[in-house]
């Protein structure tokens, strides 16, 4: 056999192989598109099946509740057990619902003993006990809850729905409704066109008195229902029914036997479902033609094809021949490209350059991965690409989207990612992608990898400047707006909270001016803490702290006003408490902790609309570093508060912004300035801790963090009586720019028996004090126009060295403030204060 006749065997012989393969992978497909029949019309049956239980079973456990909710004449006469009225008034709604679905059959009453009141289907029959037989509703008497499922019972197989039924609280009976099971055969029969019958579990149709059991075939634990479907009869005897679909021939027909089990009792155990038989024979027909044709068609062609090559081979050679050289030339010059592209890579600092093959494996790690990644080209290569520096939460996607380049040419968009080095630290890049094709032929995936480590941290750094700039920008603004009102608005705050407070002093106890005033005292003073939270949020928490166990605001809270109020408004609100019992002080302001639990838990309170609970706990925790980096506090010892509510939840929308001032999601008519959160969050960064928050449908969490310390709590001292603040004649001069300042003042130092002169200006007080002496000045800080009260303080400290004096103003303790304590000042109140807070302060300076 020469060159030319073994070159035509084995061209033939592979011909003949390709036409075999082509011929098996078209049977193939011809197999794989049947089986995609199959499927699909699977998965059609399910939804029809799925759609008839939603639809045409199920909602008669709303339709019944609808009945009863709807009917009070039909519950008034059940509870009566006046049968002739309950069947005239449940009349009309058994009849429509028997219009509108032939298959709905049952509507009966059940006592609660077990007995039968009423059936509209039989209104004659009545009175027998069920108890023994009709376990569904047995059980509705004892839950008195809503039941439902599928049951064989002495009438057939039906979808029962059984609901309790009320009367003035008290438990009077159940409603049945029953429709006949035979509704998914007609509905599967209808929309589907597919041969269906009925098989229950072995036992079950015993129970029915209507059942003609020479129409039931037994398959080991099941039995089908034939009646008039004679194709089920022919269903061979050792078919098993507990498979969900099987393959079989009946006759000279090819079939899909589907197997729902479908029907299931109260219990959720399965009884029973349904048989749906799927004609294939089609199908495989189809397939047996096509076989047929191709298999003509490649015999003919592989005869023309021999045909050709045995008459043309010498010049197929010849082109063959030219081809190999050519494709010599061509590797020649890919292998030299390779190195050429290798060696040019390969030690690029700055860009990571790393190639894979098709199973994602490592062929490639320049020096650029080595210093990016932290893996050497020896430790790199040959392991797969999701082990070195896929993060696992990335890894479906990158498999998935590297195999989708690889088998269907979809190729990966560049873009920012997050991978991970060897420490498992993450790693910023721009990451681009290629693909190419080795010497052999085999895809090969290069990934081009661009540092943003730097860049990112750059962006992050310069969005959290922008971030605090911003916040800074926004907090200055509200500081300048809370200061140039503060002043004006605590002086007029000061007459509403101090005359109630003279007034009340002076009436009996039985006066009917008493409640009034208490009111207007009451409101002043609620007024006075919305002045006081735009300035804690605008100037922060007050620098006096004292020490403190975070349980003992908890246990205040519950007794304090705030808490009863809150009681009245939410009664259903349920306030529950988990505290340590060994947890540490710290060191606080307790006013401002104190308003955080108070301003939290009305918050959550107001949240819950209808029954809810509210959980204050309190423990110890260890921050470590990256915790207290994140929020930028520092590591340590904390003691945690946490309050949770069982409410809806914040939107995520929301949650980023509940923490700005003035935002506010409460409902018109609600209390709230929008400034209660904003509160919480400066009094956490104001003592050193933070505040986090998590939420979801089920509630909301607020985690306080407050630093612990090792100082132990020294006693207070108790408040005095108003014995304790009355003067002796002592001479007092009030200086103040605004008159109802002057008076206030002055009549509350007069009714504790100073002596008091007035000047509305820093000047006038001067000038006062040339000629005369005084044993305290009471001074405003901000006087318009004139000096203040530093440089006031100042002159008349030159004319009476030593001078005795307090501050008495509407801004937070400011520099000013601060500047002219140090100046000899003794104390410092803020407006509006009360007679006890001024005859306090006064009495302190005055024995000093």
């Amino acid at each position: 056999m020469n060159e030319k006749q073994q070159a035509t065997l084995i061209v033939s012989i592979i011909i003949a192989m390709l036409v075999v393969a082509l011929l098996w992978q078209g049977s193939s497909q011809h197999a794989q598109t049947l089986e995609t029949q199959i499927r699909a019309a699977e998965t059609e049956l399910q939804s029809t099946i799925t759609t008839m239980e939603a639809f045409s079973f199920k909602p008669y456990q709303q339709r019944i509740k609808n009945l009863i909710n709807t009917s009070p004449q039909i519950i008034e006469a059940f509870a009566a057990r006046d049968r002739q009225a309950l069947h005239e008034a449940a009349l009309p709604r058994y009849r429509a619902l028997q219009n509108e679905n032939k298959f709905f059959k049952v509507m009966h009453f059940h006592l609660p003993d077990g007995r039968t009141l009423l059936r509209m289907h039989k209104p004659e029959f009545y009175g027998d006990d069920l108890t023994k037989i009709r376990p569904l509703v047995t059980a509705v008497h004892k839950s008195s809850a809503s039941t439902a499922g599928f049951e064989v019972g002495r009438s057939g197989a039906f979808y029962r729905v059984v609901e309790p039924i009320f009367h003035e609280g008290t438990y009077v009976g159940a409603l049945e409704f029953g429709i006949l099971a035979h509704q998914a055969l007609d509905l599967l029969e209808k929309i589907q066109g597919l041969q269906v019958t009925l098989f229950f579990s072995a036992g079950e149709l015993k129970k029915s008195l209507l059942f003609d059991l020479s129409q039931v075939r037994t398959h080991g634990t099941f039995q089908v229902v034939c009646r008039d479907k004679e194709i089920f009869r022919q269903l061979p005897d050792s078919l098993r029914l507990d498979k969900s679909s099987q393959r079989l021939s009946l006759g000279d027909k090819s079939y899909i036997l589907h197997t729902r089990p479908i029907f299931k009792d109260f219990r959720n155990r399965e009884i029973g479902g349904v048989l749906v038989l799927q004609d294939i024979s089609a199908a495989i027909a189809g397939k047996k033609t096509y076989l047929a044709r191709a298999i003509t068609f490649s015999l003919l062609m592989l005869t023309i094809t021999l045909f050709v090559i045995y008459f043309y081979f010498n010049k197929v050679m010849g082109v063959l021949l030219d081809e190999i050289k050519q494709r010599k030339k061509t590797e020649t010059a890919l292998r030299t490209s390779e190195q050429r592209f290798r060696f040019l890579v390969h030690d690029l600092p700055k860009i990571a350059v790393q190639g894979y093959d098709m199973n994602r494996r490592v062929t490639l790690w320049n020096r650029g991965s080595e210093l990016l990644y932290g893996y050497s080209s020896k430790e790199a290569m040959g392991r797969q690409l999701e082990e070195l520096i896929i993060p696992a939460e990335m890894r479906d996607r990158v498999i998935d989207a590297i195999t989708g380049w690889f088998d269907l040419n979809i190729p990966i968009p560049a873009s920012e990612v997050t991978l991970r080095n060897k420490e498992g630290e993450p790693v910023h890049v721009f990451s681009s992608h290629a693909l190419t094709h080795s010497r052999d032929g085999k895809p090969e995936l290069y990934c081009i990898d661009i540092d943003l480590q730097e860049l990112k941290k750059a962006q992050d750094k310069q969005i959290a400047m922008e971030n605090k700039l911003h916040r800074a920008q926004k907090m200055e603004a509200i500081g300048l707006m809370a200061g140039g009102v503060a002043h004006d608005l605590n002086n007029i705050l000061s007459g509403i909270v101090s005359y109630p407070e003279l007034l009340l002093m002076q009436l009996p106890p039985d006066s009917p001016l008493r409640n009034p005033l208490e009111i207007i005292k009451e409101s002043g003073s609620r007024a006075a803490a919305v002045v006081a939270d735009l300035l804690t949020v605008a100037r922060g928490v007050a620098k006096t702290t004292e020490v403190a166990n975070p349980n003992t605001f908890i246990t205040a809270y519950q007794q304090s006003p705030e808490y009863l109020e809150l009681c009245r408004r939410h009664p259903h609100v349920t306030l529950v408490t988990d505290l340590a019992p060994d947890l540490k002080n710290i060191r606080c302001s307790s006013v401002h902790i104190m308003k955080v639990i108070t301003n939290l838990v009305n918050n959550a309170a107001e949240a819950i609309a209808d029954q809810g609970t509210i959980t204050i706990s309190s423990r110890a925790e260890r921050l470590e570093n990256f915790f207290a980096i994140e929020h930028d506090i520092v590591p340590g010892d904390y003691a945690v508060i946490t309050i949770c509510d069982t409410g809806p939840g914040i939107i995520p929308a929301d949650l980023s912004k509940i923490f700005e001032p003035f935002f506010t999601k409460k409902h018109m008519g609600r209390s709230g300035t929008g400034l209660g959160l904003t509160v919480v969050w400066n009094t956490m960064r104001d003592h050193g801790g933070v505040v986090t928050t998590e939420s979801s449908p089920a509630g909301t969490c607020f985690t306080l963090y407050l630093p612990i310390c090792e100082e132990e709590i020294t006693s207070g001292v108790m408040p005095e009586n108003m014995a304790d603040l009355q003067g002796q004649g002592q001479r007092i001069l009030v200086v103040d720019d605004d008159k109802q300042q002057r008076l206030i003042c002055g009549n509350i130092l007069s009714s504790l028996g100073y002596q008091v002169q007035v000047a509305a200006s820093g000047e006038e007080a001067v000038h006062y004090m040339t000629d005369n002496s005084a044993d305290l000045l009471v001074l405003d800080m901000i006087m318009d126009p004139g000096i203040n009260g530093k440089e006031t303080y100042q002159r008349i400290c030159a004319l009476h060295p030593g001078q005795k004096a307090i501050i008495a103003s509407g801004f937070s303790l400011s520099d000013e403030v601060k500047e002219t304590l140090a100046l000899g000042a003794g104390s410092y109140i803020k407006k509006p204060y009360s007679l006890a807070q001024l005859g306090r302060a006064v009495k302190n300076e005055l024995r000093r």
